[in-house]
């Protein structure tokens, strides 16, 4: 349990350091399709899994599901209260 939380924090952290760049970039729209994807990926890798170590390869995928969703629903509430 703690290994696939350590891995979680550690893509998260990673993403968040390029969250700026990657709403630039893409979008917030398009930023916030990837993370729905992503946790649809996810939740078919949680269920197809068949071995308990598995559950780290699947649980790297929550780092960037929850970064690029909080950062672009930030990014995008953002945008709404200046208009």
């Amino acid at each position: 349990m703690g290994l696939s939380l350590f891995v979680g924090c550690l893509t998260e952290v990673a993403v968040f350091a390029y969250a700026d760049a990657i709403i630039k970039t893409y979008g917030v729209h398009e930023v916030m399709n990837a993370s729905l994807v992503l946790m649809g990926v996810r939740q078919l890798g949680l269920a197809a899994m068949t071995q308990p170590y598995q559950v780290l390869l699947v649980e790297a995928l929550a780092g960037p599901i929850f970064a690029l969703g909080w950062t672009g629903q930030r990014a995008g509430q953002k945008t709404r209260d200046s208009q």
